[in-house]
């Protein structure tokens, strides 16, 4: 296959290949370059990119290469190896597939064995005696976080209660109580407190507000205060 007119015979057997078969082989003897040259044309190459089946690649011995090589499922290095690929050996498919097997084999078991590992590891991390010793340490931090609480909640309770006794002290020095203690006494009538001479009348009865306890006594007489001088 070379020469004027090369390309075009390619190109229709190639069509006439279309839908036809499982499997093509596009291959040459060795030659020069000028003898290989058809399998470099552009549509050489179109028509075994377009091709329907599977195209095996084998122009030339093993160090010519061609475009349509490249425009090719596969290629071979000469013809009997495209002819190896297109019949392999039934026994070598066998062998290997044996192969895989074991190989697919091997996998699950050590998939299985992680597994394995993996559920034993789980098991042990939540059996009884490692829940008993997780509860166990949970106990122990929210009885440590209990006792922190009572801590601070009698300090704080300590606390307002010198602030109270403080506030009460202070009230107490400036109320009338602490005066009264000293000896003096407060009028009280009807009306209200007496702050004046003139706030009662003769006869009438008020009550005295001790330091301790009190009095109710009856107005004798109203003395009027004289002003400085008189």
């Amino acid at each position: 296959m070379q020469g004027e007119g090369a390309e075009e015979s390619i190109v229709s057997a190639l069509l006439a290949l279309q839908g036809r078969t499982d499997l093509i082989i596009v291959c040459r003897g060795g030659g020069s370059a000028e003898d290989l040259w058809c399998f470099n044309s552009e549509v050489v190459a179109r028509a075994v990119y377009a091709c329907d089946s599977p195209v095996i690649s084998a122009v030339g011995h093993e160090t010519d290469v061609t475009i349509t090589d490249f425009a090719a499922d596969v290629r071979a290095a000469t013809p009997t190896a495209a002819a190896k690929m297109a019949v392999p050996d039934v026994e070598e498919l066998r062998i290997r597939l044996r192969q895989s097997r074991v190989r697919i084999i091997r996998a699950l078991w050590s998939c299985l064995e992680r597994k394995e590992e993996r559920l034993e590891y789980l098991q042990r991390s939540l059996s009884a005696a490692r829940m008993y010793s997780l509860t166990g340490d949970f106990r122990q931090r929210l009885d440590h976080l209990s006792d922190r609480l009572d801590f601070a909640l009698a300090e704080e309770l300590r606390d307002r209660r010198a602030r109270l006794d403080a506030v009460c002290g202070r009230l107490a020095a400036v109320g009338p109580r602490a005066t009264l203690q000293r000896g003096y006494a407060l009028a009280r009538s009807e009306r209200g407190l007496v702050m004046a001479w003139d706030d009662v009348r003769p006869g009438e009865e008020i009550e005295l507000i001790l330091g301790r306890g009190g009095l109710r006594c009856r107005v004798l007489d109203c003395i009027e205060e004289k002003e400085s001088g008189e």
